[in-house]
């Protein structure tokens, strides 16, 4: 036992260790590959996996799954998904049976994988209390025993098979169980190990306690229709979509946000938004909504409801649109106090509130299914008019009550039973820029309209950025809101769709997040397909802020190599290299020289992975032969104009990457500064 004990506090986010001093197995496993007969279970095809015997020479022994009895839909879910990747690892497939139908002679002659609910599974309770963590998991918030969970493993011995668990008290804690497996578990030679903070733990008593450190952790996807095809979630078909809320549930992460930009409303009053990909794209939103539920994820859709589709602004621009930068660079921003009537075709509003109403009522409505929704004044949004118009300017506060009211009660006809989030991103730029300071005066409206008896029940979650010192999470927390984090590792705009690690910034961002007491915390995704690494990386964070970038990447990239581990240290040091050459600019490295070892380190590494992990992952040589060239055109720029067509012959043999257009100039201009300045 170590010092800490068997009833020592458990910090969420951190882990307690349980490593048990036991005799080493004296005598080689006997028994041969058992039949289908003799394991008598109804799905049980045997698996091969070493023994952990002192002898080389022992035999195989079959690995079978254990889970609880009548798990909920995600786990089982989650566990299915289990079995089929551990066949694959093994080459042989892996059998499953519920824990009350396991029999004494498959306990003994299996090596068993345990996972599900501790309370629906006698195993597991069995195999915690041998290793003194029985209970650990009552410890902590309520959110750690929720989503918390126990690994723990045990080596064969004479009178029974190796076990490996891995087992939580709720729901989320039993999935994310299953998901520490999913990413960690590794096969040599088709033997089958667990991988335990980078070493092969199978063959020695082990247990651990897993607790999240945040409560709610989100990718937030923020969608428009530029055809990109399958590189962003709002080319994503149902499938697509399934795919990637695996990935999430492999992620560990709560929650999924989404936001769609005006002309991405379906809003059938406007030919722009009325159109059948909108119709699509939202019916496709909706069933995204229902499978993250079924996973075990929830949801919530972003509104900002000074935008309105670019037919109706246009057609009423000098009436509607708002005072702010943003409708210079041809945002269709409208001034939520606008009083003059709007007219397109047939229709008409009486007042820019009639028409933000008609248009988001019908938005929340139709994603009523949503378990939250977060409401965004900026970016783009708002107004600030003078008092030559409706005086936006000195009554910014009472306008954006205005707009959350509203909101709120859309929300309330859709889904009572929703949380609601109120974004301050990016007033931390708007109050210098228009030489007005409303914050402090709208978060104590807020306040005071959250202790309403009228609201009774309501809570609101504040969000906005941890990357910028005047954030406006200190001014909340002050007032007693629960806060959310917003990480943003990426520029819309930019139009830079290759892999950017980020690992030292998300880590010091997310700690940043910590010390400012936040509750939730999410990150910005555009091109997931091409950067779901930084995705997981972040969520690695976020489960624990204390992890290093050499722990995080390691797990990325020993469960990308899980059949070699020699390809998962030449990934680890290429991910590396491309950390420092899209961040650190120029200056003290040679782009030409790193970029061809970038090449070089990614092209073994996929040599050695099977077909369907070079498929699933080709976004990652695409980039690493891309950046190759990059390199070059880096230190030598007056040869990007003879480098542009091998750029551009590479991406476009991508079928991540085949439909962005962003010229190899704006990479050279970019990665010569680096992203640590740049923020492309």
């Amino acid at each position: 036992m170590t010092q800490n004990g068997p009833h020592a506090r458990i910090r969420p986010g951190g882990t307690k260790n349980f490593i048990m001093a036991r005799p080493p197995v004296r005598s080689i496993c006997r028994m041969l590959l058992l039949t289908w007969a003799l394991i008598g279970a109804s799905v049980l095809t045997p698996a091969s996996v070493a023994c952990a015997a002192e002898n080389a020479a022992q035999p195989i022994r079959p690995w079978l799954i254990v889970s609880g009895d009548d798990e909920p839909a995600a786990v089982a879910d989650n566990i299915e998904k289990l079995r089929q990747e551990l066949s694959v690892l093994s080459g042989r497939a892996v059998g499953l049976v519920n824990a009350s139908s396991l029999a004494e002679t498959q306990r003994k002659q299996c090596d068993l994988v345990v996972v599900g609910h501790i309370q629906r599974n006698a195993l597991a309770r069995e195999i915690l209390k041998a290793g003194s963590s029985d209970g650990a998991l009552e410890q902590g918030s309520p959110h750690a025993r929720e989503q918390g969970y126990v690994v723990a493993v045990e080596p064969a011995c004479e009178s029974r098979g190796a076990v490996i668990a891995a087992v939580g008290r709720g729901d989320l804690g039993a999935v994310y169980g299953v998901s520490h497996l999913r990413t960690r578990m590794q096969s040599s030679n088709s033997q089958l190990h667990l991988d335990v903070d980078g070493k092969q733990a199978s063959t020695g008593s082990f247990q651990q306690v897993y607790c999240p450190r945040f409560e709610e952790r989100a990718v937030y996807y923020n969608m428009f229709l530029n055809d990109m095809g399958r590189l962003t979630p709002s080319g994503w078909s149902d499938d697509d979509w399934q795919f990637w809320i695996d990935k999430l549930v492999c992620s560990q992460l709560t929650h999924i946000y989404f936001f769609l930009w005006s002309d991405s409303l379906y809003f059938t009053k406007s030919s722009v938004t009325g159109a059948e990909r909108n119709r699509v794209l939202h019916d496709r939103l909706k069933e995204m909504i229902r499978h993250a539920h079924r996973r075990g994820l929830k949801v919530v859709y972003h509104v900002s409801l000074t935008q309105i589709p670019h037919d109706i602004f246009e057609a009423n621009k000098e009436t509607v649109k708002a005072t702010i930068e943003y409708v210079d660079h041809g945002f269709p921003v409208i001034c939520s106090a606008a009083p003059g009537r709007i007219v397109l075709g047939g229709q008409k509003w009486e007042n820019a509130r009639e028409l933000m109403a008609d248009i988001y009522g019908q938005q929340i409505e139709g994603f009523r299914e949503a378990d939250g929704f977060q409401i965004w004044f900026y970016d783009p949004g708002g107004c600030f008019c003078g008092t030559d118009r409706q005086n936006c300017s000195n009554r910014q506060a009472a306008r954006l009550m205005e707009q959350m009211q509203s909101f709120h009660a859309m929300v309330r006809r859709a889904n009572p039973r929703a949380d609601l989030t109120v974004s301050l991103w990016p007033t931390w730029v708007l109050e210098p820029t228009y030489k007005v300071q409303y914050r402090d005066e709208f978060l104590d409206l807020l306040a005071a309209y959250a202790r309403d008896p009228a609201n009774a029940g309501t809570s609101i979650t504040i969000t906005d950025t941890l990357n910028h010192e005047h954030t406006g999470l200190p001014l909340a927390r002050q007032r007693g809101f629960r806060l959310n984090g917003f990480v943003f590792p990426t520029n819309v705009e930019s139009g830079c769709v290759l892999f950017t690690p980020l690992l030292a910034f998300l880590k010091q961002t997310v700690k940043r997040g910590e010390n400012l007491g936040i509750s939730a915390i999410h990150h910005m995704r555009i091109e997931e397909s091409s950067k779901f690494a930084n995705t997981f990386f972040a969520a690695c964070y976020f489960w624990n802020p204390d992890l290093s970038p050499e722990d995080v990447l390691r797990h990325y990239a020993r469960w990308i190599s899980n059949t070699n581990a020699e390809s998962a240290d030449r990934l680890c040091r290429a991910i590396t290299l491309i950390d420092s050459f899209m961040c650190d600019g120029a200056g003290g490295q040679t782009h030409a020289a790193r970029g061809a070892e970038i090449c070089s380190l990614v092209e073994s590494a996929f040599r050695s992975l099977p077909a369907e992990k070079t498929q699933e992952h080709e976004w990652l040589l695409t980039t690493a032969r891309a950046l190759a060239v990059i390199g070059e055109a880096v230190d030598h720029p007056d040869r990007t104009e003879d480098l542009s067509s091998r750029f551009s012959a590479i991406m476009r043999d991508s079928p991540t990457l085949a439909r962005t257009a962003t010229p190899l100039k704006h990479y050279v201009k970019w990665i010569t500064r680096g992203w640590t300045l740049e923020n492309f």
